[in-house]
Parts: C-alpha cells; structure tokens; sequence
C-alpha cells in the first residue's frame, strides 16, 4: 500500500456536493438556496467539513480553496484554522521528508528528502543554511552532533555522509553497508557515530538486523551488533550514549549495550493480531525508557532496564511513524500516516492533543529543546512547527462530571465563563483554555444555570433554582451583592448596557429590575407554565419572552405592557433573539425549528431552518452576517437567506448554549458532558514563508 495515495473515501466527498448538505448531517433539512453561489460555497464548505472528518486533508483543503470567496465567513474561517493547526510552516522539499532533527540549541532543523536531499534551515524563519544532493536514494534519518557544527544523514543508496554544517561541504562517506540504512546518530561526544540497517547471510538466504559503530573522523568500523531477522527501519541513541536502541520489523525493538557486544534487549509488542512492524523509536531524557511506534497503529512504552510495556498510545488513524519524547519526559510526541500530529501524557497514555497540518503523511517529529514545540515534517514536504504548551485544541474538559449549562465571553474576549449543574462558576483564559478562577456560586443541589458579564468584565452574575441572582467579583471571586426572588429563578438576561435584568421566574412571571439596587421596572404575569428565554433589543425599551406555552411576547418596558403575544402552535421556544436591525425576530423551539417573526404583524416570515432535534440556544455574530444554533449539533446560517453553511459535530449528545466571541473567532458551546467546545476561526500564526514546494 502506497502511504502517501489519497484513499478511496475523498471519492465519496464528490458526491455531497451534488447533494449539499442533506447527505452530510442527517439531523437537518437544507432550504433551497436560489443564489448559485451562496449554494455553491455551502457545497464546498459541506464537503470540506466531510473531508476533514473522514482525515482526508488535501481533499478538504481542495473543496476549501474552491468555495467562492465572497460568502467566506466564520465557517470558512474554522474549517482553515482547523486543516492547519500549526503555529508556523515553511516548505522545504518538493518531495516527500523521511529525515528530521532539531539542534540542540533550537535554532536549526535538518530534513533529508525522498529525492536524495540534505538540507538545514534556521528554524524561526525558515530561511535555507545550505542544500546538497550527493546521496543518490531516499534519505531516511539526519542527526546533528551536539554541537550542531556536523551533520550525519543515512539513506537508502547504501551509504551515512558526514557534512559541515556551515559550509556544506561533505567531510565523509561510510560506505560499508551493503543494503539500504534505517538511521545514524552522533555520540554524545561526537567522535563517533552509530547506523542501523540490515545484511543478509548464508549466502544471501538469512537477513540480519545489523547496527555499526564507526569512526566520525574516518569512517573505520570498529564494532558491529546484530539483532533479529527483519531489517531494522530507525535508530535512536541513548542519552548518555550507552546504548543504541533500533526499530525492527520483526515486530519488536531492539537495544544494545555499545561496551558489551552481546545479545540485545528484546521489547516485544503483545499480540492484537495486526501486522505490527515497528518504524520509529526514541529514549526518554533520562533514558529510563523507551518508546516505538509502527504499522499496528500504536506507540508504546517500555521500561528500558525491565523491559515492561508501561503505556499504549492508541488513537492512531493509520501507521505511527515518529516518535519524540519532551525534555521532561512528561510527553510523548507522534506522527502518523494519517497526517496528524498527537501528544500524550507518557504516564497515562491520555491523548491531550491532536493538531492538523500536513495535507500528506506525517513522517517525523522532535521537540524543541525548551519542551513548548513541537517540529514535523511530512510527505507534503512542509516543515511545521506546533505550540503544546496548552491543553487540548479547541476544547475544555475540567467540568466532567457535571453538565455546562452556559458560556459567555467577557466583552474584551480575553475571559470565557461557564457555569454548572452542580453550582460552580469557573473563568478560563480564552486563547489558552487554562482556569484562572473557580468557586461555588450556588448551592449543588440548587445548581447555577446562566451567567452574564457586567462592569467592562470585572463583574459576573449567576442565577440559580435557589431563587437568586448573584453579583461576583471576578478577580477575588467575592459576591458582592444578591438580588431575591422567593419563587426562585429559571434564567435571566441583561440589557446591553449592563444596568437592567430580566429574569425568567418558576412561577412564570418575568421582572425586570436595577442590577445595582434591585428597584423594578416592570413585571408580567401572563405566561402559563416556564419561560425558557429572554433577549432585551439594543436600547433595553423592548423584551421578548417564550416558553413553554408555545407563545412569543413582546414587553413594552417603559410602559410595563404586553405590546404583543404571537403564537408558535408547532413547539415550545427554547430561545428567542431581536434580529440585529431589531424589526423581528427569531426562535429556535423544541419542534426542531428556527423560524423568523415580523413584530409589526406578528406572523411568521419563514422557516429559516429545521432539525429533528431540539434547538437549545440561537446566537448572532457580533457583525450580523451569521446566526448560529446549538442542539446536538452546532449549525451555521446565512441569516438573510437561511441558508446553512456549515454543520459542527459537537463531542457531546447535547450542547445547551453558546456564545460568539466580541472579535467573532470563536464560538464557544456548553455540552452536556460538561465539556466546553471552543469553535476557533484565526491560527495563531501566519507561516513564516509561504511558497510552492521547494524544488
């Protein structure tokens, strides 16, 4: 099987376009989309989202690329971030890269390529040192020496060379290996230098893994190891140069004590009954242990002196093909042939990051020196370098356990907030998910179930069965002031301006008072049964209100009158927003529905959207141009049109809320699990060259 030939399924992905969305996302019913382009872009962007769940990433950076660009939008915006996930790229070869190292001051990367090339780049900026093409066959492993002044690189054309990295020039060529090499490293001292491959005895009828160490200065062998009866694919040199550990295709790893020729340690892989060829392997800092991945789809974890399999990194879509502990040892590095770039806990085994960016296999890996990155490269002949300082990309999970009822963002986007079924308020830094507050905001059994920023983001309010709103403090998480109501609270909003609230209460009647001193200004009673949601239009002088008796009302505030009531005889309204020029507005209703309403007359325009699941909450982009709805989907719209563009598969059964951030680059949902999805439409970084594959 050829690794780096698009599979059969990105065929499948021609299909949906004819289709548009109704073969992607079973839940929802597509309107008829009268401008051709609109219907085009929706078309390319469904079978983006297809392409990318189904791994197939060149296919969805195609349909991507393809969509017109004048409906491009937040979707659009995500499904880029998402293909490429790395901090920066630059290309390096025009054909697939098979050999990578870091130096180990961080300020270079080696590659070698399937063409025969060498080459280093300064790893910032991704400008080239030097480049040479002596080898005459793939090159499988480069390595720099610890003082990163040399380089030894090992190929397939039989042959390891030694090259001065300032100049270029070639200093040496071993060339006593007979057959193809699998890797070459420097020892720690630089005197000498460790290649792994494979021999053939008895004439020509038995193979031999086969390990050499040699003089750096003059290629003169001066001891040879041999291990199984399968070619040894990788080489990796233990810390402290004591050892010399290789990837064998007889189904294990091999290691050897360079001092004591003898029989190597054996680390078996236990039987899954799967082809299980071992490519890559790597020491751990401390060389404690030792992890090897390969064509069974996992990585594993050995105790180096025991030989116990500790961990299995499973997760894997296709083969693992490089390995790389962090400098801690606290993490496990992996690429696969499925392009994605994972990172583990190397003691659990959890996957706590999986990022996108190759368009091709992904062939290797390293960690920069200070542990915060991690380098790849891959058939797509890119180099590509990721930030693992933070947890999982685009989703938060410190709330398992009990349910997230709500998310809002601080009006200057750097806080998301969430609350919970079991009373907690918890504040996280939005660009690195990481919790910067946490307290108990109402009692467990009582619950804590929406959450409103006030005072420029200084000031969060929480609301709760108990049958208050309470005022907090963020930064010493302190509550500083508590409105009541005795017949307890379902949820509330607040006016743009922070100075009103409207509250939802179990009785069914809606208050509005001062935030401040909890004075009134208007309350009804005319609901029968709960009111499930509330929106203030932009001046705060009008409310709409629905719920559970299936009907839409609109409060005249300053008056303190029911202005209209309109009837939606199909479901109970979940949510209810003004639309942004604040003429209608729209619900979203336990039937499934998004239906658009004219305030004026109080009829339904139209049915902007339909799902056999429950609308949960319907959110506006801050610029008007998107409306989105959450159930056990996240959908994207065109509200003029209707139109749905995009269709987000949330990692929960259910999603109860959601929020654009105030720059419109995230969107942020509250699952059910407890969980906090973050939707982002910006990478952190641009490339540091862009360009065509480097010839």
């Amino acid at each position: 099987m050829n690794p780096f030939k698009p599979s059969s399924r990105a065929c499948v992905v021609a299909v949906i376009v004819g289709s548009l969305w109704s073969h992607v996302d079973a839940f929802a019913a597509p309107r008829l989309v009268d401008d051709a382009s609109l219907a085009s872009y929706a078309a390319h962007v469904a079978a983006a989202e297809t392409s990318l769940r189904l791994g197939e990433i060149a296919a969805a950076r195609r349909w991507l690329d393809g969509a017109p660009a004048q409906h491009r939008g937040f979707e659009w915006n995500t499904l880029n971030a998402r293909l490429d996930e790395s901090e920066r790229s630059f290309v390096a070869s025009d054909a697939a890269v098979f050999g990578l190292d870091v130096s180990n001051d961080g300020t270079l990367v080696a590659i070698g390529d399937a063409k025969g090339r060498v080459r280093v780049f300064e790893l910032a900026t991704g400008a080239e040192r030097f480049s040479a093409h002596e080898h005459t066959d793939l090159v499988d492993d480069v390595c720099f020496d610890a003082s990163a002044k040399r380089l030894v690189s090992a190929s397939h054309d039989r042959t390891a060379r030694i090259w001065d990295v300032a100049t270029g020039a070639c200093s040496l060529v071993q060339k006593d290996h007979r057959f193809p090499l699998g890797g070459a490293a420097f020892t720690p001292d630089g005197t000498h230098v460790v290649s792994a491959n494979y021999e053939t005895q008895w004439n020509g009828k038995r193979i031999a893994g086969v390990v050499r160490l040699w003089n750096a200065s003059t290629g003169e062998v001066l001891e040879t190891f041999e291990g199984g009866a399968k070619p040894l694919s990788s080489l990796a040199l233990s810390h402290d140069g004591k050892r010399a550990a290789a990837g064998s295709w007889d189904f294990c790893a091999f290691a050897w004590e360079l001092a004591t020729p003898g029989e190597p340690a054996q680390f078996i892989q236990p039987d899954e009954d799967l082809y299980n060829a071992v490519d890559c392997v790597a020491w751990s800092p401390d060389d404690t242990k030792l992890v090897y991945g390969g064509k069974d789809h996992t990585a594993r974890i050995h105790d180096a002196a025991t030989r116990e399999l500790l961990v299995t990194l499973r997760d894997h879509g296709d083969d693992v093909t490089g390995v790389a502990f962090s400098p801690n040892g606290k993490r496990v590095a992996t690429t696969c042939r499925d392009g994605i770039v994972r990172v583990f806990d190397a003691a659990s085994g959890e996957l706590t990051q999986a990022m996108r960016g190759h368009t091709e296999a992904a062939t290797c890996v390293e960690f920069t020196p200070d542990g915060t990155r991690v380098v790849t490269a891959g058939a797509d002949g890119r180099v590509l370098v990721f930030d693992v300082t933070h947890a999982r990309y685009g989703l938060i999970r410190p709330t398992i356990g009990s349910a997230a009822y709500c998310v809002r963002f601080s009006p200057d986007g750097s806080r998301l907030a969430t609350c919970t079924y079991d009373g907690r308020i918890l504040v996280f830094d939005a660009r690195t998910s990481d919790i910067v507050a946490e307290w108990r905001a109402h009692a467990a059994e009582k619950c804590a179930i929406t959450l409103a920023f006030a005072e420029e983001g200084k000031e969060l309010l929480s609301c709760s069965y108990d049958g208050t709103i309470r005022r907090w403090d963020v930064e010493t998480q302190t509550e500083i002031g508590k409105l009541e109501y005795p017949a307890g609270v379902y949820t509330f909003t607040t006016s743009a301006d922070g100075a009103w609230i409207a509250a939802s209460l179990m009785n069914g009647t809606v208050s509005v008072r001062s935030r401040v001193d909890g004075a009134s200004r208007a309350e009804w009673k005319d609901a029968r049964g709960t009111v499930y949601t509330l929106a203030f239009d932009a001046s705060a002088k009008r409310l709409l209100a629905g719920g559970q008796d299936r009907k839409l009302r609109l409060y005249d505030v300053d008056a303190n009158r029911l202005e209209r009531t309109i009837e939606n005889t199909t479901g109970a309204i979940q949510t209810a927003l003004f639309t942004p020029d604040g003429t209608h507005a729209v619900t979203g209703s336990d039937d499934g529905t998004v239906k658009e309403w004219d305030l004026t007359s109080g009829t339904s325009t139209r049915t902007l959207f339909t799902t056999n699941h429950t609308i949960q909450r319907l959110a506006y982009s801050n610029d008007g141009k998107r409306l989105a709805a959450v159930g056990v989907r996240a959908w994207i719209l065109e509200p003029t049109s209707g139109t749905l563009l995009a269709t987000f598969h949330a990692p929960a059964d259910e999603a109860f809320d959601l929020a654009f951030s105030p720059a419109d680059d995230v969107l942020a949902t509250a699952n059910m699990d407890g969980s906090v999805t973050l939707l982002r439409a910006v990478r952190a970084v641009r490339a540091v060259r862009e360009g065509k594959r480097r010839p």
